[in-house]
């Protein structure tokens, strides 16, 4: 597949956002990366410097003990979102096209909004349950 999206920019997009997600309490996960040239199955690597041919990126953010998301962003134009919905404690999937790095930043901006929103009411930003 012909790359659309330069993958070292849109990580560069996800570290941007680190220390906000763990401030909102968030386990930030390292980048893990998916190497085009090696052969099925395809192993994750947290190294971008073992990584000849990037064809994926992705992030797991985790909160308290349990997961709360997985973006994950192919070279060919779309993202792979999985993201606990803790209101209504169910897993909300969807695979947006992403054509650009900007639109990869509103990915991100959208699931930060998603994940954060239901953590900031009685606890407020930045803390964890059990806190107040």
């Amino acid at each position: 597949m012909e790359p659309i999206l330069d993958l070292d920019s849109c990580a560069r997009e996800i570290e941007s956002r680190r220390a906000e997600w763990v401030r909102a309490g968030l386990t930030v996960g390292p980048l893990t990366w998916r190497d085009a040239a090696e052969p099925w199955p395809w192993p994750l690597h947290t190294d971008r410097a073992a990584v000849g041919d990037p064809d994926s990126v992705g992030v797991m953010l985790d909160y308290e003990d349990g997961p709360a998301g997985s973006i994950v962003l192919f070279r060919g134009g779309w993202a792979d979102v999985d993201l606990l919905d803790l209101t209504a404690n169910e897993v909300i999937t969807s695979a947006p096209e992403v054509p650009t790095p900007a639109a990869f930043a509103a990915v991100l901006n959208a699931a930060t909004h998603h994940l954060l929103r239901p953590l900031s009411g009685a606890w407020g930003p930045g803390q964890r349950r059990g806190t107040e």
